[in-house]
């Protein structure tokens, strides 16, 4: 079974990805796909539904910003989720994940590429042991020396590993992904923790990364959106 475990739909304030694009290419690559918007779980009913309409699954997962009291920490992904997150403070955020059976993930643990909106995680450290999986390969990463050192501090903590093409374009969709043992979700997420995966990854190119910056003013954004479904509750 492939997994990659970091995506987002149009959802998110910086992606153009149609809930169908995103299930279409999904089945046509052979990759289960997590959507993981920023801050919200908007995609998952309309998901839920293309994917039955295309036999074919996802994870629900959120990406959410978490912070050290008014301190900005980082972000955190949730995997394998039943309701979406609410919370903002780190613990808490870790208490909502494990609460309802999923699993903790930090995305792009040490990249810092801008030093105005680092998204290093703070005090990594702090949090180690409530920490399920950490993305050691993030196709989005130009710097690789970034993305070995995710590695690096998998392998010296014996943490399992996850990665994320954190597409923002559907082309971007299933750049890297982890082979693991299982036909459903539900060994996907067991397999996960025992640390069995089997990285395949590419990295997103320059045009594609300028493509998807360009998606953050306002209006560019709302015409290549203008077909976007209203949220459907996170059901």
């Amino acid at each position: 079974m492939k997994l990659d475990l970091h995506n987002h739909t149009w959802y998110s304030v910086d992606c153009v990805t149609s809930p169908k694009a995103f299930i279409s290419r999904s089945k046509k690559q052979g990759v289960v796909l997590a959507s993981t918007d920023h801050g919200n779980a908007n995609s998952w009913g309309v998901l839920e539904r293309e994917a039955k309409r295309q036999d074919w699954m996802f994870i629900r997962g959120q990406e959410q910003r978490v912070y050290w009291g008014s301190s900005f920490a980082g972000e955190i992904l949730g995997l394998f989720l039943n309701q979406p997150l609410k919370k903002s403070l780190v613990e808490e955020v870790l208490d909502e994940i494990h609460d309802q059976g999923g699993l903790v993930a930090i995305p792009h643990p040490f990249d810092n590429r801008n030093p105005m909106a680092s998204r290093k995680f703070q005090r990594l450290d702090d949090i180690l042991p409530r920490v399920d999986l950490i993305e050691v390969f993030n196709a989005r990463i130009r710097l690789m020396e970034r993305n070995d050192r995710a590695l690096e501090y998998a392998l010296q903590h014996n943490k399992p590993f996850s990665v994320g093409s954190d597409a923002h374009l559907p082309w971007e969709i299933s750049n890297c992904h982890l082979h693991v043992d299982g036909d459903s979700l539900e060994d996907a997420r067991k397999n996960l923790v025992k640390n069995n995966g089997v990285r395949e990854v590419h990295t997103t190119g320059p045009v594609n990364l300028f493509a998807a910056s360009v998606l953050r003013f306002p209006l560019f954004r709302r015409f290549l959106t203008r077909k976007r479904e209203p949220p459907m509750g996170g059901k």
